[in-house]
């Protein structure tokens, strides 16, 4: 999520959602990797997706172009939260109701996210964003922590925590895709 021009999030101690979610999704990229896993990743650097300074839904679109021109299993889009309360805290994730594999893809997400992290569990929720909506496959948007939290801002800026949650990541899509492929059975 975000990236380029927009930085998305900011918290307190000016750590940026862009540079927290494409630390972790890089993380993550190298362990699916290394199970074998074929992943198109929709920035590996602090860059546009569409093109410099595009406008949001010109980003949103080719997010969702992206994953379907590469035929994409499924779509992950990661985030970092903000609320202007800075107590509110915890991992959740997203998914839009229109089929039953994205509400399975965000629950084993969110189980991966949340045994790793061991931050406050939100859980999952039901949310009509673009790229959910739009998406040709399963997709599912997570929120790693909240950036308004001061705690969560430190660790989410971690490396090692970094690694933790993609970890987790990595656990929840294993145990999403062995469930699905029973289902699909």
């Amino acid at each position: 999520g975000h990236g380029g021009s927009d930085a998305g999030a900011r918290g307190s101690a000016n750590v940026q959602e862009k540079d927290v979610n494409l630390a972790v999704a890089q993380k993550l990229a190298a362990l699916l990797d290394k199970e074998g896993a074929i992943v198109c990743m929709t920035r590996q650097t602090d860059r546009d997706v569409y093109g410099p300074n595009a406008s949001g839904p010109q980003e949103l679109g080719a997010r969702t172009a992206f994953a379907s021109f590469n035929d994409a299993d499924l779509l992950v889009s990661i985030h970092s939260n903000w609320f202007s309360n800075p107590e509110v805290g915890g991992s959740g994730s997203y998914y839009y109701a229109k089929s039953y594999y994205s509400r399975l893809l965000a629950k084993h997400l969110q189980r991966g996210m949340a045994d790793a992290a061991k931050l406050q569990d939100r859980g999952i929720y039901t949310a009509g964003f673009y790229v959910l909506k739009h998406s040709e496959m399963p997709a599912c948007l997570i929120e790693l922590g909240f950036l308004s939290n001061k705690q969560e801002e430190k660790l989410l800026a971690s490396p090692q925590f970094q690694d933790k949650l993609a970890l987790g990541l990595a656990a929840g899509l294993k145990s999403y895709f062995e469930q699905a492929s029973q289902l699909a059975k």
